[in-house]
């Protein structure tokens, strides 16, 4: 669903929207071919350097939260990692680096909704590029780091809680008769 058909059909469509497209998509891709042992093992690690990341990114230790996220991409390159890695690079300074990153989100996020912000952020990023290899000072604050993305993983869990929570619910409800 597009973003304003979300709106248009009201919050609660668009809630259940965001909690079960994860959902479905994990659904789908295990119905398609199961992973073997070995790529649930990188996937399990891929997930848990992701999510320390994610930790040390929120706690504002981006060296760290970087050293995460590119252990993460290297198991397993992802659009939402790479953003998650451009934006460290950008809170460290080296906005080279994020510039790539950026750009390796927008080719691995078959076209992301927000493509057209980030494209816009990339360009404000490597207008000052030009401007600190040019020997001028950037203007000041001109650059903001974008925010930092709930994870799919994240999503995933709390979408699952909630519909175990909705369903022992219903037993419940089922059961007692009440």
């Amino acid at each position: 669903m597009r973003r304003s058909s979300l709106r248009a059909a009201g919050p609660l469509a668009a809630a259940l929207a965001v909690a079960l497209g994860p959902l479905l998509a994990v659904a789908s891709a295990a119905r398609a071919a199961p992973p073997t042992d070995a790529e649930r093992a990188v996937l399990e690690e891929a997930k848990r350097h992701f999510l320390g990341g994610q930790e040390l990114y929120r706690g504002g230790y981006y060296v760290q939260a970087l050293a995460e996220f590119l252990k993460a991409r290297e198991l397993m390159p992802d659009a939402a990692i790479a953003y998650n890695v451009a934006l460290c690079q950008e809170h460290l300074g080296e906005l080279d680096k994020a510039v790539a990153a950026y750009n390796e989100y927008l080719r691995l996020g078959a076209d992301p909704a927000d493509a057209p912000d980030v494209r816009a952020h990339v360009d404000a990023l490597s207008a000052e590029l030009a401007l600190r290899r040019g020997g001028a000072a950037p203007p000041p604050a001109t650059v903001r780091p974008f925010l930092a993305r709930p994870s799919l993983w994240a999503v995933a869990t709390v979408a699952g809680v909630v519909l175990a929570g909705f369903a022992a619910t219903t037993v419940g409800v089922l059961v007692l008769g009440r």
